[in-house]
């Protein structure tokens, strides 16, 4: 049964609740087209521009403590692993395991949607590198860390915000729904059902 507020009335409480519905509606959808085509552009022109300006294994200072050194990377994971012909198919089905999870868990959090677009956008960059290149230019180096790309930064801090999104979703109809299951209402609900 509806309430007045769109939700959903819980016939074990009475109280109305948040719909559940967590697919994407056509502004997520903007939102996630929007961020993750920008991500891929931003992407493939900064990886564009290194290979024209900078010459493979030499260093120069960037900003602080961020520097530049391309480093074509025909491996995996910063070169550690051999990539193969399987891993355009392993990035092509993360791409698509991310946009399923887009079509479940849109409207999970306000963060979530841009998370998930910057996450697929970063895949999908080092995609088309592997794919028009046969390796990936990375270019940029902070620290000891080895050698990155902009496409690695969208993935990371996509899937900051996607497990920050989750665990700071409210779903109160499913910590209800969970409560009841394990018989763990709270003590405040239980008094109030005797009254």
């Amino acid at each position: 049964m509806k309430g007045s507020d769109g939700g959903v009335v819980d016939g074990w409480s009475g109280r109305t609740t948040v719909n559940a519905d967590l697919r994407p509606g056509v502004l997520l959808w903007a939102v996630f087209v929007g961020v993750a085509t920008a991500g891929v552009v931003a992407d493939q022109v900064s990886k564009a521009r290194a290979r024209t300006l900078l010459p493979i294994g030499d260093l120069g200072h960037a900003a602080g403590p961020l520097f530049l050194r391309r480093v074509e990377n025909p491996g995996v994971a910063w070169n550690a692993l051999p990539a193969g012909n399987v891993i355009p198919v392993v990035v092509g089905a993360l791409i698509l395991a991310l946009l399923a999870i887009f079509v479940a868990w849109g409207r999970l959090h306000p963060v979530f949607a841009p998370g998930c677009a910057l996450a697929t956008a970063g895949c999908a960059g080092n995609l088309l590198d592997r794919l028009l290149h046969g390796r990936v230019t990375d270019f940029l180096v902070l620290g000891d860390l080895p050698a990155f790309n902009v496409a690695d930064v969208l993935i990371t801090v996509g899937f900051v915000l996607m497990v920050s999104a989750g665990a700071g979703a409210d779903l109160p109809e499913w910590r209800t729904r969970r409560e009841r299951e394990i018989g763990t209402a709270r003590p405040r609900e239980i008094s109030q059902s005797f009254e």
